[in-house]
């Protein structure tokens, strides 16, 4: 039977796109209910700057129930491959946990469990650590996906044997799987019921402008169609395709807007690239970062929003933003946001590692939106992925036991 958690850890090596916004989510909700414990954040120092501004609002609010403590394990470059980049993610999945124990916590919330299962299987079998338990946010979960090449089989035998590992361990409580879809091929590696699906929550705050501001500020009309690819732009969300399938349809009247920075690896490949595409079709970009606000304002004065994420397996955000702005996407046929634009009426998903496939979804939502998109089944997507929902599947998998709370 689990203990009551009198100090929770929240331990996170990122800093990029939802990281901060799920961290936020989660510590709101962990605010409201009533506990006596301590809830310590264990983020990097890059975390801290990116995101200063919360940092400052939350240690302003004088709560002496959360403290914010910066990790000395750094995030894994990303840019090593193979064998090299498992062993630098599990040497630093290692670290961070390694400090995380010897704050003494009862618990430890790993918000990326997909890099954090080797090092949590080896840890659990330190004497001194052996009463933590753990728990996290798998983003990735695969088992459950059709396999077709010899190197897929490979790769699923080799995720399944992790998995099936992590499961074992006595130390761990819960896998909080972002996909629906995965949680019975997860329990069905071992006994209980370890894996609980996780709302893909997403904290949407309102405009601050309105749409026409918006459209005017980017110098485009009513008459104007508007595609907007949201977020940070690498190869991985599909950037060179959408270019390539925006060069094709070559319509005064289609404006791409680029709201985003690229990943540090990909910056000059990506600046060339839409430099090149500017010249010849309407391309606004602007690399910057953006307040919630800003966000929704963007989404709420486009037409068509992008997730054309080539070969993606885990969610998106963007559909929540979407389906919340009563705005159709156009996304990856694959994985579970191509699942999601289906079931939910969505939009339209395509294969997004062809760009002819990009470009001629993009011409028929044009022509015909309402064909594609269902705005009450969209009201209701985004109403199921909400920050309370998020926060509540959360709480009540880490403190719920035998079918009741845990009292503080």
């Amino acid at each position: 039977m689990s203990k009551t958690i009198q100090h929770l850890v929240v331990l996170d090596l990122y800093h990029e796109g939802h990281h901060r916004s799920y961290i936020e989510m989660f510590v709101d909700g962990w605010l409201q209910q009533e506990s006596s414990g301590t809830l310590s954040i264990l983020v990097t120092e890059r975390f801290q700057l990116e995101h200063v501004e919360w940092i400052r609002r939350l240690e302003s609010a004088d709560n002496q129930r959360v403290s914010i403590v910066m990790l000395a394990a750094t995030q894994p470059s990303g840019e090593k491959k193979g064998v090299f980049k498992f062993l630098e993610i599990n040497r630093s999945q290692k670290q961070a946990l390694e400090q995380a124990c010897l704050l003494a916590p009862d618990h430890i919330l790993c918000m990326y469990l997909d890099h954090a299962q080797g090092a949590i299987r080896s840890l659990s079998k330190i004497p001194q650590y052996q009463n933590i338990q753990f728990s996290g946010i798998l983003f990735r979960a695969t088992l459950h996906l059709p396999v077709g090449s010899f190197k897929e089989k490979l790769t699923r035998f080799r995720k399944r044997a992790v998995l099936k590992s992590l499961l074992s361990t006595r130390s761990l409580k819960h896998v909080f799987c972002l996909d629906p879809d995965a949680t019975e091929s997860i329990n069905a590696l071992t006994e209980g019921s370890k894996a609980i699906s996780l709302p893909d929550g997403t904290l949407i705050h309102p405009s601050n402008s309105s749409r026409e501001q918006t459209r005017a500020a980017w110098g485009v009309s009513e008459e104007d169609h508007v595609v907007l690819q949201f977020g940070v732009q690498s190869e991985r969300k599909g950037i060179y395709q959408v270019l390539e399938a925006f060069q094709a349809i070559n319509q005064k009247s289609w404006v791409l807007v680029i709201a985003g920075k690229p990943t540090e690896s990909e910056d000059e490949a990506i600046r060339v690239a839409i430099e090149a595409a500017g010249r010849s079709v309407r391309i606004i970009w602007e690399a910057q970062f953006f307040s919630e606000g800003e966000m929704t304002a963007y989404f709420e004065a486009s037409d068509v929003i992008l997730a054309a994420y080539p070969n993606h397996v885990g969610s998106s955000g963007i559909l929540v933003r979407a389906a919340a702005a009563r705005k159709p996407v156009l996304g990856s046929e694959s994985g579970l946001v191509g699942r999601n634009i289906e079931r939910h009426t969505l939009g339209m998903r395509v294969d997004c590692n062809d760009s002819n496939a990009i470009k001629t979804g993009l011409l028929q939502l044009a022509e015909k939106p309402h064909t594609y998109f269902d705005d009450v089944a969209a009201s209701n997507f985004a109403g199921l992925n909400t920050p309370e929902e998020f926060a509540r599947v959360l709480l009540e998998g880490l403190y719920t036991v035998d079918g009741g709370l845990l009292g503080p």
